[in-house]
C-alpha cells in the first residue's frame, strides 16, 4: 500500500517545491555571508600587521637615535614636533661642531620621523617621545592622551594607530585596550 501511494507522489512530482527553493537560498546565502566575514577578519588582521611592520622598525630606529643624544630630550604631547623646526640639523657634523644643540637636534630628528610617519600607509598615528616612570610598559596610549608620566627617567616612544573594529561599528577608532594590537611601545636607551 504504501509502495502503490509513494509511486503516485513520484509520477506526479516534475519539479522542486518553492519551499525546497527557498530553504537552498538560505543556506547558500548563510554560506555566503560565513565566507565574507571571514574574509573581513582576515583583511582586518593583515592590515595590522602591515601596520606593526610599517611603524615598529622605524620606532626602534628612533629610540637608537636617541639614545646617545644630552639633553635627554622628550614632548609633552602628541602635537608636539609636528610642525618644521626653525633650525636646520640635517648634519650630524652641525651636533658636534655646536651650531645645533643636543636638544635641537632630538627635535628636528622627532619632527623628520613624524613626518615620515604620515607618509605610510597607515592613516590617523599618533606618535611620541615622553618621559615616564618605571611602569611604562603597562601604561597603554590613547588617542587622548600618551599616557606618560611626563617625569622619570626613561624616556619612551609610544605608537598608537587605529584599531580596526567589526563590521557595523563605527569608523575606525582607536580602542587602545590591553587586548588591541594597535600600539607600541618602546623605552629609549640610556
Amino acid at each position: 500500500m504504501l509502495n502503490k501511494w509513494w509511486r503516485g507522489v513520484m509520477l506526479k512530482s516534475q519539479g522542486f517545491l518553492l519551499l525546497e527553493v527557498v530553504l537552498a537560498l538560505g543556506v547558500f546565502a548563510s554560506v555566503g555571508l560565513a565566507l565574507y566575514a571571514l574574509q573581513f577578519f582576515l583583511l582586518a588582521n593583515l592590515q595590522q600587521i602591515v601596520a606593526r611592520q610599517l611603524l615598529i622598525p622605524s620606532a626602534i630606529e628612533l629610540a637608537s637615535q636617541l639614545a646617545n643624544l644630552e639633553p635627554a630630550y622628550a614632548e609633552t604631547s602628541y602635537t608636539d614636533n609636528t610642525s618644521s623646526p626653525t633650525f636646520d640639523c640635517s648634519n650630524s657634523a652641525q651636533v658636534k661642531d655646536g651650531a645645533c644643540s643636543g636638544e635641537e637636534y632630538a627635535k628636528y630628528m622627532i619632527f623628520r620621523w613624524k613626518s615620515r610617519l604620515t607618509q605610510i600607509r597607515v592613516q590617523n598615528v599618533k606618535a611620541i617621545v615622553c618621559l615616564d616612570d618605571d611602569n611604562y610598559a603597562t601604561k597603554v596610549p590613547s588617542s587622548n592622551s600618551a599616557n606618560c608620566a611626563n617625569a622619570g627617567v626613561n624616556r619612551v616612544i609610544k605608537l598608537l594607530w587605529p584599531a580596526h573594529t567589526a563590521p557595523g561599528a563605527s569608523s575606525l577608532e582607536f580602542a587602545a585596550t590591553g587586548g588591541s594590537d594597535n600600539y607600541f611601545v618602546v623605552r629609549v636607551p640610556k
